[in-house]
């Protein structure tokens, strides 16, 4: 059998993730053949590629420096796996079969690099070294005139909990669709299995990508007596499947604030199922009713069979065929009709606004929603401690998150219970938060209506909100200015999309040899570990944790995506280190965070299986220096386990009781 000559093919293609180009680090949108999408950051910043630049123009360019610039072009690949391909190329140059790269973007300054500089580390050569190979710079073409090409974001969301479903023949029909469609797909982050309500309520909040189209596939089942609803994994695998009702669904999904355009739910009963089962609505009727424009759910009991079907009519027809969900949906049932031995035809229930046209196009750009459209109800949760808010008409400015909605305040007003020490009667203003029938608990548990969190407490007390509220439940939270309205001062976001901001990272943790471990974040200023050894020595860590953004100052949080982003880092961040830390007995927040972020950490440590979490207030008034006064445990505080509040009126020494 003759052997194979033909050439090696490989194509990468660029697209510049910011519309024009300046001299700074700039990310790059990767694609290759395989429709596998990465992002990869060129650093265009550094003194030393525009010098060896301007060298290679000046044609004098010396051995080190085209070595130095081809280790940037091959780290720069690397970011889109170009270790895959390197086996690929040894094996056609010892096979002497030819090798064309070709690199396609429509970013020019990336044609001007000397791709061919490239190494390959198992031959120890560049590209321009190998005979036979060939490196292509092609042009990026627009998309034809007439040709709009599909936006948008699938997520494949599935849960297996019960029993197995079709998740294989979901997840390879819509990897296909996608790829002949040309539509970002990728398995690393569009693809969730063992869906849990947490993983569910996270991937809807994500702003970096945000979801279009919603598929979900799992099993649907009685959700108590009065409702059907999604059958779920569980929080911890040892449990029984998680029976996720309509109005737990509620709480979960930012309703009015939404990206969703298409939710497709491949569960059983997961439409309007029956009259009896009508008094919490359906889990496709919650989606509807927060805003979604498209929703396709099953009335009745829905086939592994039917569900594929579904899929592939479905997604084929929007995305390859470019028709809408109108003939998408009727050629689905039509071939369900075909199975003599199926009902699946007559299952599927559609929710959509009545001559609303752009909703059956869901791949399409969004259409701006009409400004009549009413919006469910937003509770106000106003939260004083530190010191009060001036409600005045006007004293929230946020058109985005206000307009066509009726309002209601719930006032939490603790400043004169506290006193001007702060310190007088903290646990029983503490119990007054966690009481199940108490103002807080009171305004997370109505249904139908959707919350802000704003105001001035405490941080241990906005904390413990937010750990009250639970990961799980969708809450608005905003930021005082005290420049807006001329200087009078007002809650707002920056809602004009044009501003930057600071990324929050964290360091490399340090680690002990104790068993609790220290969590520091440095936003409004910089929490200092000495500050932190006057209350909890450093002797008795096991590892400290430290957030922070560049230059940490007042106000800096100012767009309600980056409080989510933020949100997300430190989810992601403290998941990871603590299935690190397996012995890890108690675990200390030192937090210099504005409100919102104070928030949003409560509800992120609420879905973490942390051990015994402890607060910190800081008081930079406090008299001896420095100023933590007092700590708060989070879960003690849930159960009214005493003390649940412990004040520092010496030094801790090495040893004590944590």
């Amino acid at each position: 059998m003759p052997q194979d000559k033909s050439p090696l093919y490989i194509c990468f293609e660029f697209s510049r993730k910011n519309k024009r180009f300046s001299p700074e680090r700039q990310e790059y949108i990767v694609r290759d053949k395989r429709v596998r999408y990465d992002s990869a950051w060129f650093p265009w910043d550094d003194p030393g590629i525009r010098q060896t630049l301007d060298e290679l123009r000046s044609e004098r360019a010396s051995s080190t420096a085209l070595e130095v610039l081809g280790q940037h072009l091959t780290d720069f690949l690397e970011q889109a796996k170009w270790s895959r391909y390197e086996d690929a190329i040894e094996r056609a140059v010892q096979e002497g079969r030819p090798v064309d790269l070709t690199i396609r973007t429509d970013a020019p300054e990336l044609h001007a690099l000397p791709w061919d500089l490239i190494k390959l580390g198992s031959l120890d050569r560049q590209l321009a070294e190998i005979p036979d190979c060939l490196v292509r710079c092609e042009w990026l073409q627009k998309p034809p005139s007439g040709v709009v090409p599909p936006t948008g974001r699938i997520l494949l969301a599935c849960s297996a909990a019960g029993r197995d479903v079709p998740f294989s023949k979901h997840l390879d029909t819509i990897q296909e669709v996608c790829q002949n469609a040309g539509l970002d797909f990728r398995l690393d982050q569009d693809v969730l299995t063992g869906l849990s309500r947490e993983k569910l309520a996270q991937a809807l909040e994500d702003t970096e990508r945000p979801v279009t189209v919603l598929h979900l596939l799992c099993h649907g089942g009685m959700a108590g007596e009065d409702a059907h609803g999604l059958v779920l994994n569980p929080k911890d695998a040892l449990d029984d499947p998680d029976q996720l009702d309509p109005l737990e669904l509620r709480r979960l999904v930012p309703g009015g604030v939404t990206s969703l355009r298409l939710v497709t739910l491949c569960a059983c009963m997961s439409g309007d199922a029956s009259i009896s089962a009508n008094v919490l609505g359906s889990i496709g009727r919650i989606f509807h009713r927060v805003g979604v424009p498209a929703v396709i759910a099953s009335r009745f009991a829905f086939s592994c069979d039917g569900s594929v079907t579904l899929t592939k009519e479905l997604y084929t027809k929007l995305l390859l065929d470019k028709v809408s969900l109108r003939k998408a949906i009727s050629s689905a049932r039509i071939q369900m009709l075909r199975d003599p031995g199926a009902r699946d035809w007559v299952a599927l229930q559609f929710y959509g606004g009545e001559e609303d046209e752009a909703a059956l196009r869901p791949f399409d750009l969004p259409v701006p929603a009409s400004a009549n459209v009413n919006r469910p109800e937003l509770l106000l949760v106003c939260h004083e401690a530190f010191s009060s808010v001036q409600k005045a008409p006007g004293h929230i400015h946020a058109r985005r998150l206000l307009e066509n909605r009726s309002l209601q305040t719930v006032v939490i007003d603790q400043t004169k219970a506290l006193g001007k020490n702060r310190r007088s009667n903290l646990a029983t203003q503490v119990r007054r938060l966690v009481k199940p029938n108490g103002e807080l608990q009171t305004a997370f548990s109505k249904p139908d209506v959707e919350l802000l969190y704003y105001g001035f407490p405490l941080v241990p007390f906005a904390i413990l909100a937010g750990y009250l509220a639970k990961a799980t439940k969708h809450v608005h939270v905003i930021e005082y200015d005290r420049d807006c309205d001329g200087g009078k001062g007002c809650f707002t976001w920056d809602e004009s999309g044009n501003s930057s901001y600071p990324l929050l990272e964290m360091a490399k943790p340090v680690l002990g040899e104790g068993k609790a471990v220290r969590l520091r974040i440095s936003i409004s200023s910089v929490v200092k570990p000495a500050d932190c050894d006057e209350v909890f020595p450093a002797s008795e860590l096991g590892a400290d944790l430290h957030f922070k953004v560049e230059k940490p100052d007042f106000g800096i949080v100012r767009r309600e995506e980056q409080a989510q982003a933020y949100k997300q880092v430190l989810r992601k961040q403290l998941n990871h280190c603590m299935n690190e830390f397996d012995d890890i007995e108690s675990f200390h927040v030192f937090a210099a965070v504005p409100v919102s972020i104070a928030f949003l950490l409560g509800q992120v440590l609420s879905a973490t299986a942390f051990p015994r979490c402890y607060v910190y207030n800081f008081n930079r008034h406090a008299e001896p220096k420095p100023g933590y006064e007092w700590r708060l445990s989070l879960d003690d505080a849930l159960h009214n386990k005493k003390p649940f509040v412990h004040i520092f009126n010496r030094v801790r020494t090495p040893g004590e009781t944590s």
